[in-house]
């Protein structure tokens, strides 16, 4: 049997993001070409960090940090016997710059629908299929506060997985 561990989350994340974001980008971009056309530019770097919500002024923007935060063994009174549940926290962090404030927002929103597009495309990750565990999971977006630099505006956006991984076995 096999265990998730949270570095094949994060891989994970980040192969899924360099196959399939450009393509949800592009869909969000056409659909609002119409009423202001601002071009969605994929992540420079893509990374996994230990500490994803933390910005540095060393990267390249567009940037896309992963993550994992605690694993911790859940309660097992609500689980049959031989089955082993963890409770892991995954943090995506997009940091987004721009010089104009109401152009950064428009970014950030339509980032925002860009993710809810990726992740219709990869329900729970891609992580269902398989046989020795279920996925449950709940996912919050949360923009940050705009951070102000010599040159532009800089502003990231959290988004959050709260997954419980049930493994069958010992």
């Amino acid at each position: 049997m096999s265990f998730v561990v949270p570095e094949d989350v994060a891989r994970a994340i980040i192969t899924i993001y360099e196959d399939d974001y450009a393509t949800s980008l592009a869909t969000v971009q056409t659909k609002w070409a119409a009423t202001e056309d601002i071009t969605l530019e994929d992540f420079v770097t893509r990374q996994i960090s230990a500490t994803p919500e933390q910005a540095s002024s060393q990267w390249q923007y567009p940037s896309l940090r992963v993550g994992t935060g605690t694993m911790t063994q859940a309660e097992a009174a609500s689980y049959q016997q031989y089955n082993n549940a963890y409770d892991m926290n995954i943090q995506i962090v997009h940091y987004l710059k721009h010089p104009d404030q109401r152009t950064l927002a428009l970014i950030v929103m339509r980032h925002e629908e860009a993710v809810l597009d990726l992740l219709n495309q990869h329900p729970n990750l891609d992580f269902s299929g398989n046989e020795n565990m279920i996925v449950n999971g709940s996912l919050s977006i949360v923009p940050s506060t705009t951070l102000a630099t010599q040159k532009a505006l800089i502003k990231g956006l959290m988004i959050r997985f709260d997954f419980r991984f049930v493994h069958y076995g010992f």
